[in-house]
This record gives structure tokens, C-alpha cells and sequence, in this order.
């Protein structure tokens, strides 16, 4: 195994580290102490002002503390490692692929301008959660609300984007493979 593999399997190690502990501990946490509602992270589509507020109401001081801090540090790690994991694999999937150049250019810078934004996105999102987190929910603005379920989607819509360019990327790639072998 070169050192290049190995620094790309450890980056996906190191993402999917954080990632599963908070598919598996934090969210799940936060939602149960919200009396199951979903946390604002996992709703793609977003969130309304009645929505936000009754999730901020319901959630108990422990689960309020768990997003600030916890789920807080893991959601700012978690943006890079998974726009860094993409564009790496965007650069390694092209190397050899059967789309034209300007599909290819396209593709490609899709797949990275997707990542980047992405991950500033997600930060918003974060930034504006927390605002939402301490304040009493009676409190929270229709504004405040709006502007992080935007943040949330244009999260969603980015992430999803940059996984289709990377599938885009990888059947080209195993197409050209596949023509190689035949």
C-alpha cells in the first residue's frame, strides 16, 4: 500500500469515525431528549419557526447540552473531513475516465465547488443552531429560523450533489476499466 492510499484510508477511517458517532451516540441522544423529534441537522428538506420551536421546547437541558458542545465539535470536524474525503476522491476516480473533456471539467469542478459548499454550509448551519440553542424557545425568531433551515437545505442539496458527481465519476471510471479488461 503506498502512502498516498494509506493517507486516503485513514481520511475515510477518520470520517466515518465521526460520522458514526454521531449517526450512533450524539443525534440519537439529542432527539431522545427532545422526546424523539428530529435534531435540526438531519431535516434536509427543513424546518418551519412552529417546528424549530417545539423541538426547542421539548429538548431537556442534557440534550440542549450535548448539541452545544459535543455534537457541536464532532459537526465542526465532521464538514472538512467529508468535503476533503470528496474532492480526494473526485482527483482519484478521474485519473482515467471515459467522459469527454467537457463533461469531465464539468463534472469535476461540480464535485469540488459541491464539497467546498458543502462544508461552509454545514457551518452556517452550526453557527445558526447554536444561535437558536441558547436562547429561550419563545424567543427564537421566524428570521433565526428561516435562516437555518436555508442553511440546512443548501447543506443537503450541496452534499448530495457532490455524492452524485462522485457516481457520475466512478462509473465512468470502472466503464473505462471494464473496456480496458475486455
Amino acid at each position: 500500500m503506498t502512502k498516498k492510499t494509506f493517507a486516503i484510508w485513514l481520511l475515510a477511517a477518520a470520517t466515518l469515525a465521526v460520522y458514526l458517532t454521531m449517526i450512533f451516540w450524539t443525534l440519537p441522544y439529542i432527539s431522545s431528549e427532545a422526546g424523539g423529534l428530529w435534531v435540526f441537522d438531519l431535516r434536509s428538506t427543513g424546518y418551519t419557526h412552529t417546528e424549530a420551536v417545539a423541538f426547542l421546547t421539548a429538548l431537556s437541558d442534557a440534550g440542549r447540552e450535548m448539541y452545544r458542545t459535543t455534537q457541536f465539535y464532532l459537526d465542526a470536524v465532521f464538514p472538512p473531513l467529508l468535503g476533503l474525503l470528496v474532492i480526494v476522491l473526485a482527483f482519484k476516480l478521474s485519473r482515467h475516465t471515459t467522459l469527454s473533456l467537457w463533461v469531465y471539467a464539468h463534472v469535476f469542478n461540480l464535485t469540488m465547488i459541491a464539497a467546498v459548499a458543502g462544508c461552509v454550509f454545514d457551518w452556517l448551519e452550526n453557527a445558526a443552531v447554536q444561535d437558536m440553542l441558547v436562547r429561550v424557545p419563545a424567543t427564537v425568531t421566524e428570521l433565526a429560523v428561516d435562516q437555518a433551515s436555508f442553511w440546512t437545505q443548501l447543506k443537503a442539496g450541496s452534499v448530495t450533489i457532490s455524492f452524485l458527481c462522485l457516481i457520475v465519476l466512478a462509473i465512468a471510471r470502472f466503464i473505462k476499466r471494464d473496456r480496458r479488461q475486455a
